[in-house]
């Protein structure tokens, strides 16, 4: 049904944009912690679950993404791979879900904690 997200399960098909087909899969980030190559060029989501054991504000520093969902909240990309994007996110207590948009081939991103309150 369009318009209702569900989080995605290995194996499981989609149908993108223009009819694009494709089936979601397991992948590893390289060894520099960024996900690259042929599978990312022309257009990938990647999804990370994130657990945590109580609810706090982790920034989120991220490059080569168009665009992120962090627990269904939409924030800004960093198409280019500049890597100055830096963003608040709210972590709940439990499992949260990232989805990330990723269109130029490469993405890298990290959940760290603030420097200050």
């Amino acid at each position: 049904m369009r318009g209702t997200w569900a989080s995605p399960k290995e194996g499981e098909a989609v149908v993108g944009a223009g009819g694009k087909q494709g089936t979601w899969a397991k992948v590893v980030a390289g060894a520099d912690g960024a996900f690259a190559g042929e599978p990312f060029a022309g257009g990938a989501y990647l999804v990370f679950r994130v657990t945590e054991e109580r609810e706090r504000v982790a920034i989120l520093e991220a490059s080569g993404h168009d665009f992120v969902y962090v627990n269904g909240e939409l924030r800004p990309g960093d198409p280019y791979g500049h890597g100055y994007l830096r963003l608040p996110v709210l972590l709940r207590a439990g499992e949260n879900e990232v989805l990330v948009r990723t269109s130029r081939g490469r993405f890298a991103g990290r959940l760290v904690e603030p420097q200050e309150e």
